[in-house]
């Protein structure tokens, strides 16, 4: 089998981002009976995914968003977030936690060491 790209149109996403939000509002706006709601959240869900997708992707004057993250920070978000989905903790615990452990490394991260500028030098 031969490795061939297939490129992706920014252009085309968007599009069919903004044909899905249009038309989920859309029988939102205009059908008022249960079985539209499927049909408007499946649309909404699908154009706030691709609408995601299309801020993502590459475009003339910089790269992909993914192009620069090491596989070692997507594994350890994977992780991360397999834990607290299968941890018996309430989540009205862990936001707290996340919260306060957010603030904590923040205030004590490492800093890079500011040096004098050099018109203050002797």
């Amino acid at each position: 089998m031969t490795n061939t790209e297939i490129p992706v149109n920014r252009t085309l996403v968007g599009c069919l981002a903004v044909g899905c939000l249009v038309i989920g509002g859309l029988l939102e706006w205009l059908v008022a009976n249960d079985a539209a709601g499927l049909w408007t959240g499946a649309f909404v869900r699908v154009g706030v995914v691709l609408a995601a997708l299309w801020l993502a992707l590459p475009s003339r004057t910089r790269e992909a968003a993914w192009a620069r993250v090491p596989l070692w920070k997507v594994l350890g978000t994977a992780v991360g977030l397999l834990l607290i989905i299968r941890s018996r903790i309430p989540f009205q615990l862990l936001i707290p936690a996340g919260i306060l452990f957010g603030i904590i490394w923040i205030v004590l991260r490492p800093r890079p060491p500011r040096y004098p500028s050099a018109r203050f030098r002797s």
